[in-house]
């Protein structure tokens, strides 16, 4: 019983660091895109894509140090995380931009709800690739991960 306990409280703690660190993300993204589109002569969405990308990068350190606590034991083992880390973000990227389209521009949504929303969904798909694939520990196998996931 002890041990579960310390297992739910390990996994409470674990998606508050993720959504703490997220937020510091959050702001990092915007503050740079508010500094970048000042000071720098091209379009948004290349400066948009710019800062995604540093994001990203801030987003795959935080979470490999802070929030999931993986240490790669080799570069090509960091490499290859790093890889599926910025993999999974193009997804959510997809995700969110897709679930803009359908709740703005097809259903009417209004854009701050309908961009909530997609953030909202987005941030899932990313916590769950990150915990289940990117982070994963060695010795959880898919099974274990379905059975936590069905609890």
């Amino acid at each position: 019983m002890r041990a579960k306990i310390r297992s739910l409280r390990e996994e409470y703690h674990e998606f508050l660091r993720y959504f703490f660190w997220g937020l510091i993300g959050t702001g990092l993204n915007i503050g740079l895109y508010e500094l970048f589109i000042r000071i720098l002569p091209i379009h948004y969405l290349v400066i948009n894509f710019i800062v995604w990308f540093i994001t990203v990068l801030f987003g795959y350190y935080t979470n490999r140090k802070f929030v999931f606590k993986r240490l790669a034991k080799s570069l090509p083992e960091t490499l290859i995380e790093a890889g599926h880390f910025v993999g999974f973000r193009v997804v959510s990227g997809i995700a969110d931009t897709g679930t803009m389209w359908l709740l703005f521009s097809l259903l009417g949504f209004n854009e701050v709800v309908a961009k909530l929303i997609a953030n909202i969904i987005a941030s899932l798909i990313n916590y769950f690739t990150s915990k289940l694939v990117v982070f994963k520990r060695p010795n959880r196998s898919m099974e274990d991960i379905k059975i936590s996931l069905n609890k």
